[in-house]
């Protein structure tokens, strides 16, 4: 999702397009061309419809983007980093590197948003208002209705709920009177697991009453912020247990390697055939060449593994993921879900010093769990 299959460059931040919001953009420029604007317009031709449609689809995701752009400069301006925007079905998303180290920044961060979009409502409002006559109508109906709808979007995003804007105002505010963060994060996910389960019987008894696409619409959103939810309070639970806790304590010291002389044919028997697992480090002696595992050995055709070095194939050293042995086992997390790995190669002083695997991290996990600490 954060990826986007198109993206381009805002202002220094990456704005990444889902293909679910594609689908999106197309099903509400649909029911705006068949639905809302020939019941509120009557008598238009139908490509005035559609023009009307495109033009309010296009308004609906730039609104967007700037909504989430007002958290990314804030955020920045915090000293919180947002390395990308992306939109996707529903709506948009910052991807924030780390989380805010003050509830007092996570508060002018979480209003950001929502104060953007109460801004352009209001505007697009004003500009509808403030048309002169013989404006076409067109005009006026786009307008209005991207101003009911970023109202609306401020409101929707205000709600209690985490991990919405509201929902992160009450961990915010949570976060100031406990002063526990954990704490914090766990009651407000706690909210948004609940509303999420409101909107779904909200949106089930609704469509129980013929409103049928109304109601699925209520369903969906409200299974999509209970998993939100849900998964941000395992995400802060796995932080809480693993935080405090060095990587050194839970890597492999010494690791296996593979000498940056040997083939691809024996790397893949003796290696990856054996001990299975997805990268090894390369090294020429005592120097860290690079890391090879099943990625970087499919990418040879297999008739020239006898003859193929590993250390002329593997991923150099500067572009291998790792981690610091002194660096919170926390943060070690995040690194490897950014690096989409499943093992990283823990340095210290230059040197390579050990493994960490996703399974290290799951067994400390296990025993916070069996033991609380």
């Amino acid at each position: 999702m954060r990826r986007g299959v198109v993206s381009a460059n805002v202002f220094g931040v990456r704005v990444g397009v889902d293909s679910s919001w594609i689908l999106l953009a197309a099903l509400i420029a649909w029911s705006l061309a068949v639905g809302v604007f020939p019941d509120f317009y009557k008598g238009l031709p139908a490509s005035s419809y559609w023009a009307m449609a495109a033009v309010t689809v296009v308004g609906l995701g730039v609104s967007i983007v700037l909504h989430e752009l007002a958290h990314t400069f804030v955020g920045r301006a915090l000293g919180i980093p947002v390395s990308s925007v992306t939109l996707f079905i529903f709506g948009g998303v910052a991807d924030l590197t780390e989380e805010p180290h003050a509830p007092r920044s996570e508060l002018l961060m979480a209003v950001a948003g929502p104060l953007m979009s109460v801004l352009l409502g209001a505007g697009f409002l004003g500009l509808s208002r403030a048309l002169p006559a013989g404006t076409p109508a067109e005009a006026a109906g786009v307008l209005h209705y991207l101003g009911v709808v970023n109202l609306t979007l401020a409101v929707f995003n205000m709600l209690p709920a985490f991990p919405l804007d509201g929902g992160r105002v009450l961990r915010a505010l949570l976060w100031m009177w406990r002063g526990d963060l954990h704490s914090a994060t766990r009651t407000a996910a706690r909210w948004g697991e609940g509303i999420g389960i409101g909107m779904m019987i909200i949106g089930a008894l609704a469509a129980l009453t013929g409103q049928v696409v109304g109601g699925l619409w209520w369903v969906v959103l409200g299974l999509f912020l209970r998993s939100m939810a849900k998964s941000y309070a395992e995400d802060i639970e796995t932080r809480h247990a693993l935080g405090g806790v060095a990587v050194r304590e839970l890597m492999t010291p010494d690791p296996v390697t593979a000498p940056a002389d040997m083939s691809v044919a024996d790397f893949v028997e003796e290696r990856l055939h054996r001990l299975h697992h997805e990268i090894f480090p390369v090294v020429d002696g005592n120097r860290l060449v690079g890391a090879a595992g099943f990625r970087e050995a499919k990418a040879v055709d297999q008739a020239a593994w006898p003859t193929t070095r590993l250390g002329d194939v593997c991923t150099p050293a500067s572009q291998v993921p790792a981690v610091d042995a002194g660096m919170d086992a926390a943060d070690a997390v995040r690194r490897m879900q950014q690096a989409d790995r499943g093992r990283l190669l823990v340095m210290e002083d230059g040197r390579l010093v050990g493994v960490l695997a996703l399974k290290d991290l799951l067994g400390q996990l296990r025993f916070h769990s069996e033991f609380g600490g």
